[in-house]
């Protein structure tokens, strides 16, 4: 079995914020409950896994406004693309 304080410093945020938004579209818990899974799944503590957590909610709407602006970014790239195209016809 691992030390699970041997990886609560390896163990990347982002890396754990995209597991955790993955965990959050399937839907196969409550994410307050979430905690068990991080423990399994990145071999973490209790209270590192709790911790990993809490930072994934505190910068939760951050990051969605992020992904949000960058989608809002990509449809407006491809908008001017096809305008572009249209024009050099």
């Amino acid at each position: 079995m691992t030390d699970p304080k041997a990886n609560r410093d390896t163990v990347d945020q982002d890396e754990v914020d995209r597991f955790l938004d993955w965990l959050e579209d399937t839907g196969a818990t409550n994410m307050f409950g979430a905690g068990p899974f991080l423990e399994r799944a990145f071999g973490l503590s209790e209270k590192d896994a709790r911790d990993k957590l809490l930072r994934w909610i505190k910068t939760y709407a951050e990051r969605k406004a992020k992904e949000a602006q960058a989608e809002r970014d990509r449809l407006a790239l491809a908008e001017w693309r096809q305008f572009a195209l249209e024009e050099g016809q």
